[in-house]
């Protein structure tokens, strides 16, 4: 469930409301339990990124939210302004 967007359109909140597990970067992060990084996105190789990259997306991270070893969501970034992270 999202709880927070910014940059995104009423349309895309809608899109994004629910993520099921491996749906989406965001999905793929909640469902490994592991960070990912994806640097030069239209490159990186991740089929769950299409969305992203036809929005113009370049550069994302994403960081499970794990407490006490439960799964509460995900955190992610993403710009169209850069191909890395500084």
């Amino acid at each position: 469930r999202l709880i927070a967007a910014g940059g995104l359109t009423a349309e895309q909140r809608g899109q994004y409301a629910a993520i099921r597990f491996g749906q989406y970067l965001c999905g793929l992060v909640a469902q490994r339990r592991k960070r990912l990084i994806a640097e030069n996105l239209p490159d990186a190789g991740y089929p769950e990124s299409s969305d992203l990259r036809a929005a113009g997306v370049r550069c994302y991270a994403g960081f499970p939210l794990i407490a006490q070893g439960r799964l509460l969501g995900t955190l992610a970034v993403a710009t169209r302004r850069t191909d890395r992270f500084q």
